[in-house]
């Protein structure tokens, strides 16, 4: 089966649309985004395995996350802009953005770590736990792994520019066996370094896999060459 994980639901959709004009068989195709691929395939079926996941759980949404996250730093003494910490809960070790003032490190710390023991002990976990746990769940579980393999072997994503670290390691862990992986992005595009993307996951995905090649798309098909212009003097 060939697994297209893009990056929202409203481009699954779009993927899924396109493909149903193509009239083509679909039955060996599976197309959404890395986190409802997370759900499905593998914290649903397996979650089980996992300590954290053995009594079942609920995903909140980014808006509970954010108002949880906001609520325990305000109490924790971080006010302003300081409190809005959702961009730093990060999937491993809640590592800290490298812009934090000294002084913000430890509460900061401190929010991270209530929030994550809040949503635990209520059975609930967000979409950065998500990434997390199916990381695990392959990572330590080689039955799960070597089923996952026999099931995916060809992966494609979509706006490989806007992936963060979570997605990097969860992706580069389902490709490990077949190395049959295909990407599509642009650097020029990445402009979600703020909500976590991480602009080397492609710059460096030769390196990761050193048998890929790479294939440029320098036709445009939308925009006239007064947009073109405009947006390579900019990139320039």
């Amino acid at each position: 089966v060939v697994i297209a994980l893009t990056y929202t639901h409203v481009a699954a959709e779009e993927i899924r649309d396109r493909i149903d004009g193509l009239g083509v068989d679909t039955a060996q195709l599976w197309v959404g985004t890395i986190h409802s691929f997370c759900l499905t395939w593998i914290l649903r079926p397996y979650g089980i395995y996992h300590e954290a996941l053995l009594e079942g759980f609920s995903v909140i949404d980014s808006h509970d996350r954010e108002a949880i996250l906001d609520e325990i730093a305000k109490r924790n003494g971080m006010r302003g802009g300081h409190h809005d910490c959702k961009y730093y809960a990060t999937e491993d070790g809640y590592s800290l953005d490298k812009h934090i003032a000294p002084n913000l490190i430890r509460p900061l710390e401190r929010t991270i770590e209530e929030y994550h023991e809040r949503l635990l002990g209520r059975r609930q976990i967000d979409f950065e736990m998500m990434l997390k746990f199916a990381h695990d769940l392959i990572a330590e579980h080689e039955p799960i792994a070597k089923r996952l393999g026999q099931i995916f072997k060809i992966i494609a994503i979509d706006e490989y520019q806007d992936t963060n670290h979570a997605q990097y390691r969860f992706v580069k862990l389902l490709a490990s066996k077949y190395q049959q992986i295909t990407v599509v992005g642009d650097p020029d595009q990445s402009i979600y370094g703020w909500r976590g993307a991480d602009i080397r996951n492609i710059l460096h995905f030769e390196q990761d896999y050193p048998q890929s090649g790479v294939i440029k798309m320098e036709q445009n098909y939308r925009s006239s060459s007064t947009i073109l212009e405009a947006a390579n003097a900019l990139i320039q």
